[in-house]
Formats: C-alpha cells, structure tokens, sequence
C-alpha cells in the first residue's frame, strides 16, 4: 500500500505540472485541480505515446520526463501554487463526514490495488502490452504474436510510463488512483451541494458517485481501460450539462480534452465526441474563435492513434477491415481478422459463431436479454432504461442536453448490437442514467450520508471478507474476490496474480514463452516477453495455418504471420 501511495503522489506531482502547463497553452484559464491532474495524465500519455514510437518506457524515459517537469515547473510555479492553494481551501471545506468518507475510501482503494489483480485480460494482455512498451516501445507487427497486442489502450501507455518496471514489478495501479480521483471530484461537489440552498441536479449527479465504489472496485487492482472510460464518462457527462445549460470556454475545452482522451483510451468511447460536437453547435459564434486549440487537440490525438496502429497492426485505421492500401507488409492476415470479428460479436451475444450464424435477430437479442449471471443483469438493466429515459427526462430534466445523452445512447446501442454488446461497453450509460435517476430526489443529507456509508461498508467487505460470485458470472476466474493481506500495507502483490512458470520455444526464426499449466487460451500473464500460450499457437497453426515469426533478427523489428503449409 505505502508503495503504491508513493508512486500516486509522483504521479499527481508530475500531472499537476503537465496539467497546468497544457492549461496555460489552451489558454483555459479556470480549471479544477482534479480535472486538471486529467489534463495532465492526457498530456503525459501523448509525450508517452510518442516516445515509444523510437524508444522504450524505460529509466532513460523517465530522466527525460523529469527534465521536462522541472522545465515546466520553473515556468508555471506561480499557477500551480495557486492551483494548490485552491484545492487546501476545498478540501478545509469539506465537513469531517466527508473528509472521514474519503480517508476511508483512500484506504479502501489503496488495499484493493494491492491485493492479487482479479481481471482475466490482466493475464491475457495488460502485463505483456505495458512489458513490450518497457522495454521496445511499439513494435512492428505485435499483433501477429498475440492478437490483443493490437489493441494497445492509451490507459496502458500511461500505465508504462508509471510501472517503473527497473524497479518493481508490483505497480501496475492507475486505474487505482483514477478511482480516487474521481471519488475526491464527486465528495467535493457533494459537499457544495449539501451546502448549497437550492442547488443544481448535476452537483447530486456527480456528487453520489462514490456510491458505485463496489462496482468498480473490481477494475482497480489491473490497469483497466474500461475503468478509466467508466471514471471519464461521468465527468465529461457532468461537464456536458454544465456547458450546454450556460457556456463556458474553459469548461468546453476541458470537456474536449476528456473525451479526446477517451477516445485514445478506448475507441468504443467514440460516441461521447457528440458532447463537445454538440456545444460546439450550439455556441458557435464563441466556439469558432477557439478552432486552432480544438483541431490541434484532435490533429495531436489522431497522430499518435494513426502512428500507434501503423506499427503495431500495419494497418492505420485498424481494426477497420479491408482498405488494403493502407496495409504494411506486416499487417493481420484478413482471414484471422474477419474470424475474430465474428468472434467477438458472437461473444457479446454469449454464443459461438456457428450458433450465432444459425439463428435469427430475434433469437440473437432474446439470448443477450436472458444471458446468465451479470451479463444478463446489465443488459436487462439498459432495455429498462432505454424505455423509462425518454419519460424521466421529459418529466423532470428541462435541458435539452439530456437529450443529445439519450441519442448518444440509442446511437451506441445500435452500434454495439452489431459489433459487440458486452456490458463493460454501455456500463458508462447506465452508471450515468443511474446518478441521473438518483438526482431527481431531493435526498437531504442524513439519506445522503447513510447512502454513503452503506456503500462504503460493502466495498470493505469486497475488499477484506472471501466473496465467491458463481451466480453473477461464470467465468472461473471471475467468481472468487482477491482478498487483501498484511504483507501487502507495505508491498503490494505482484502485477500478475500467478507464478510465472514457462517454457522456452523455437519455431522458424522465432524463440517465444510459453507459460505452463495455462487455464485459459490467452492467458500469458509475466511470463517473460516474447510470451504466447501453446493452446493459442496451436490453434492458429492448425485453423489458419500461420505462426508467428520475426521479421528480422532484432526482435525491435517486430513480427508478421508466417503461412505454413505443413502444420
């Protein structure tokens, strides 16, 4: 835990810089000091993303980082001394409840991240993707070696820059500190509310945040994307309505930088680009003067996003199919391509393919509906909302703001329905019609506060107390909590909740890892890089009949699919 609290009160120091100087060049001259440690994790993830283009995330990186902090701290001392001065006199505001509730909630997310991580994909492709970026950067072809390599989240290139891995291999906590700094930003908004005589429904929306603790607590102990989505979505929603009902140029700006930043994170994030499209529209005559700042946001971004794909995939707009003349000599081949497209939207239906292919619409969405465990739950929980919405904000949110969330919503819903629609992708909806429908009641304080306390009290128990959840989900490794211990108040546990235990390969011009007594296909884990599971390069070279292979003998060269005609 202490080790982990170090780490988080760099990070805060060098996004704070970050944050204030990216501030200063967009001209956003008011800005709260959570909201700016966000604009600062952005900043540091394009400068991350860029540097790995040529060198890895290593200690010469963070020499380099440093260097640049305290270039920008000499030039920007003043605001960020202010900036500090603001958050000492909000947070002497809060009431002893509040600064009690957030103590204990410190404490709470701090023992979660240092307990054993509990996410499948943390096995699969989070550790390896943040050890390639360590120790190569981005390389040439990686999805050949392991599909998911492709994806490369701009959460795990933040992550890489704070893993510090020539030092340990037990800080792979962000999602962690974005948890907190959401809960901070929500507890601050919930005392001005509880303060406030008539105050605004947005201050309760943001403000009951902490409530869904326990939900999330499940993402925190691995560097999750879809955390960062979950924490990013509401905050950007909150902002949405506060610009949209009254404008305002700081608050636009930032509500861009966010959703520019989701978008690097997760494409599935894309339809919250229609918050700051909208404003944009709306007040246009004092948004068009703020063009250069808005298209350099977005020419940066996509850079890097375009740049990122190219080497790692060989194809720029990827996972888009075809547009073969865009391709590199190093891109997927179009058959595994398609293959796990199907997947994946078979997937999100909880079928196979060759179900999938057999039935019908109705018998597809009959199947999602009804899907066993949590699955089932959240998407019984979206088809009641996208019902009931459409009346709770006619009856009781008169701005129209609420309208363009509700397109969005419908909008990526049919999106999903014919790509993916896993929970985990529309959970930011729901989390925000959730705080949205809780906002209509006028909740006094006591409620308030006895809400507060309930939600804390079970996130201890998820945290502290064996839960096994065989009825929300069954996938194995999903169904018992990782549990904290005393070891872990001043070491946390390793990034990877396994031993590492592998053997060594060569196939062609290719020596790769692969990790003994796997349980599931993907699964890699810290085994040493180049790492893939045996079932998984079997499986490739027996129903694609490809393997993996280097392109030159620097494995800084990167990886292409090799097509084998004896398997």
């Amino acid at each position: 835990m202490l080790l982990i609290l170090l780490s988080w009160i760099y990070i805060i120091f060098i996004s704070i810089i970050f944050g204030v100087s990216l501030n200063r060049v967009l001209r956003i001259k008011a800005c709260n000091f959570i909201i700016t440690i966000f604009h600062g994790l952005f900043g540091i993830m394009l400068f991350t993303g860029f540097w790995a283009i040529g060198f890895p995330v290593n200690v010469n990186y963070h020499v380099a980082l440093i260097l640049i902090s305290c270039v920008l701290l000499g030039l920007n001392l003043k605001y960020i001394k202010a900036l500090l001065k603001s958050f000492v006199l909000e947070f002497k505001g809060l009431s002893v409840f509040f600064k009690s509730l957030l103590a204990v909630i410190t404490i709470l997310i701090l023992a979660q991240c240092a307990s054993a991580p509990l996410l499948v994909d943390n096995e699969t492709y989070y550790i390896q993707t943040i050890a390639w970026l360590n120790n190569y950067g981005f390389v040439k072809g990686l999805v050949n070696l392991h599909l998911f390599l492709g994806q490369t989240s701009g959460w795990h290139i933040l992550q890489s820059a704070f893993s510090f891995s020539f030092l340990t291999n037990s800080l792979n906590d962000l999602s962690g500190l974005a948890l907190l700094l959401a809960n901070v930003y929500a507890i601050v908004n919930i005392n001005t509310y509880c303060k406030s005589g008539i105050p605004p429904k947005r201050y309760l929306l943001i403000g009951l945040f902490p409530i869904v603790n326990l939900l999330l607590f499940q993402f925190i102990s691995a560097p999750s994307p879809d955390l960062a989505i979950y924490v990013l979505s509401v905050i950007s929603f909150y902002q949405f309505i506060t610009t949209y009902g009254e404008y305002q140029k700081d608050v636009f700006l930032s509500l861009t930088l966010l959703t520019v930043f989701m978008v690097c994170i997760k494409l599935t994030a894309l339809p919250f680009i229609l918050f700051p499209i909208a404003v944009y529209a709306k007040f246009y005559k004092q948004t068009r003067f703020l063009n250069v700042s808005i298209f350099s946001i977005l020419g940066v971004s996509s850079c890097l996003l375009i740049l990122k794909n190219t080497i790692l995939t060989g194809n720029p707009l990827y996972p888009v199919l075809g547009l073969d003349s865009l391709k590199l000599d190093w891109h997927l081949p179009e058959t595994i391509a398609i293959y796990f497209k199907e997947y994946g939207l078979a997937y999100g239906y909880q079928m196979t393919p060759d179900v999938f292919a057999k039935t019908s619409l109705i018998e597809r969405m009959k199947h999602w509906l009804f899907a066993s465990g949590i699955h089932g739950i959240f998407n019984k929980i979206l088809i009641i909302l996208l019902v009931i919405l459409p009346f709770i904000i006619k009856k009781w949110f008169h701005q129209k703001g609420y309208w363009v969330f509700y397109i969005m919503l419908v909008a990526t819903m049919i999106i999903l329905w014919n790509t993916s629609p896993q929970y985990r992708f529309f959970l930011p909806f729901i989390l925000i019609s959730g705080l949205m429908i809780l906002s209509i009641f006028k909740l006094k304080r006591s409620i308030i506060k006895t809400l507060f306390v309930f939600s804390t009290m079970m996130a201890f128990i998820a945290v502290f107390i064996p839960i096994n959840k065989q009825a929300l989900t069954n996938n194995t490794q999903h169904q018992q909590t990782s549990i904290f211990k005393t070891a872990y108040i001043l070491l946390p546990h390793n990034n990877s909740k396994f031993l590492v235990k592998y053997d060594t390969k060569t196939i062609g011009n290719t020596t790769i890892n692969t990790p003994k007594n796997t349980s599931f296909f993907w699964e890699t884990g810290g085994t040493p890089i180049p790492a893939v599971s045996s079932p998984q390069l079997n499986y490739f070279k027996n129903n694609f009949s490809v393997v993996p292979q280097l392109r030159t003998e620097d494995l800084k060269d990167g990886f292409y699919s090799q097509i084998i005609l004896d398997k």
